[in-house]
């Protein structure tokens, strides 16, 4: 009885470090990074905006009125929400 709890503890271990191994999927986290890092790329390219968090964080802050009524801005609260 004691070596099968001690093969059902090694059984278990191994089942968990193979179900974590499996998660690892390379080819969509390219996608999704190349998808964000071209989103960012368009918003640099076509707004002159930088996109990231404490930026977007910043301006509802500082500028609340004009980041929610001027057109060029909206698209922050449309990433936020």
């Amino acid at each position: 009885d004691k070596h099968q709890r001690i093969i059902n503890k090694i059984v278990e271990e191994e089942h968990y470090r193979t179900s974590r191994m499996s998660l690892f999927t390379p080819v969509s986290g390219l996608l999704g990074g190349s998808l964000i890092g071209l989103s960012a790329f368009t918003l640099l390219l076509g707004n002159g905006d930088i996109l990231g968090a404490s930026g977007i964080c910043a301006s509802f802050a500082l500028a609340p009125r004009k980041t929610l009524t001027e057109p060029s801005q909206q698209w922050k609260l449309a990433f936020m929400a």
